[in-house]
């Protein structure tokens, strides 16, 4: 699904921007990336982009916010978002680091403070489990793109009705089918479209658990992958009703079962040819 654009054809913006959000982001971290890639393509100066852990705004989940009792002020030296652990979520392992960031940035370029806030990278990126990337291009430049493909593999090793992510183009035409009945609708549990942005990482095995939900697994990785760059889901489908809604998940799931979202997006059938143009899904052949 192609998004409408905001910025004008050929346009050359120069101002220089802090580009910031987080990984559970209710929005998700499209429009941030997008955007300073588009900017960093046309060597746009004085660009960066900072994705940090948390939901939206976590970085205003400061001590200083902390000793304002806000409700929503959290302890970002030891973050949670919904059934999630994340750990030290700090900037720069600091109580106060984006706070001092921020002020930084604008007394250089307000009050023109040396204050070198421009040498710091690029791209800086916390990874689960690792801490902060550092970076000078999105995305990043050991970015390894690999394409996987939807196969209802018989010897799953997951519960029955689970499919499996290969690698290999699947020799056969398989088709998956489920039953969607409106008049129990499948429940949203965290990620991109859940109202509470302090909760987006939820695990998702009840969802998973449904009939009207298909599920498609790699086998148990041997060895830790991170994945920080684009994403990007081609369904061929098919629906015998006029419309239909598809959301997509990427999920990660722990050796004790824990299954947590990472992303995810929905995609409305009829509006595959542009928001301004609805089509019948009885014409949909491949989104």
């Amino acid at each position: 699904m192609e998004r409408s654009r905001t910025h004008g054809a050929g346009a050359k913006p120069r101002v220089p921007a802090l580009h910031v959000d987080t990984w559970r982001d209710g929005t998700g971290i499209a429009e941030a990336t997008h955007l300073f890639k588009y900017l960093q393509d046309l060597e746009t100066p004085n660009q960066f982009l900072i994705i940090g852990a948390g939901p939206h705004c976590s970085f205003m989940f400061d001590q200083a916010l902390l000793e304002t009792k806000l409700p929503d002020a959290r302890n970002s030296s030891n973050m949670k978002v919904g059934d999630l652990e994340i750990g030290d979520a700090r900037y720069g392992g600091d109580d106060h680091g984006y706070v001092k960031l921020f002020l930084n940035w604008f007394e250089y370029w307000l009050n023109s403070e040396q204050n070198h806030v421009t040498d710091m990278p690029k791209v800086q990126l916390y990874v689960m489990g690792k801490g902060w990337n550092l970076d000078d291009h999105w995305p990043l430049k050991a970015t390894r793109f690999t394409k996987y493909f939807l196969t209802g593999d018989p010897v799953s090793p997951h519960r029955q009705g689970v499919g499996m992510l290969s690698t290999s183009l699947p020799s056969g035409n398989e088709q998956d089918r489920y039953v969607y009945d409106p008049g129990s609708p499948n429940p949203t549990l965290g990620g991109g479209s859940f109202s509470s942005i302090v909760e987006a990482a939820r695990d998702q095995r009840p969802v998973e658990a449904r009939k009207d939900v298909l599920v498609y697994s790699t086998p148990p990785l041997e060895k830790p992958v991170t994945i920080a760059g684009p994403v990007e889901v081609v369904l061929y489908v098919s629906s015998s009703a006029l419309d239909a809604d598809f959301m997509v998940k990427l999920v990660d799931v722990y050796p004790d079962g824990k299954a947590i979202n990472l992303s995810d997006d929905a995609f409305r059938v009829r509006y595959r040819e542009g928001s301004t143009r609805k089509c019948s899904c009885s014409r949909a052949r491949s989104t």
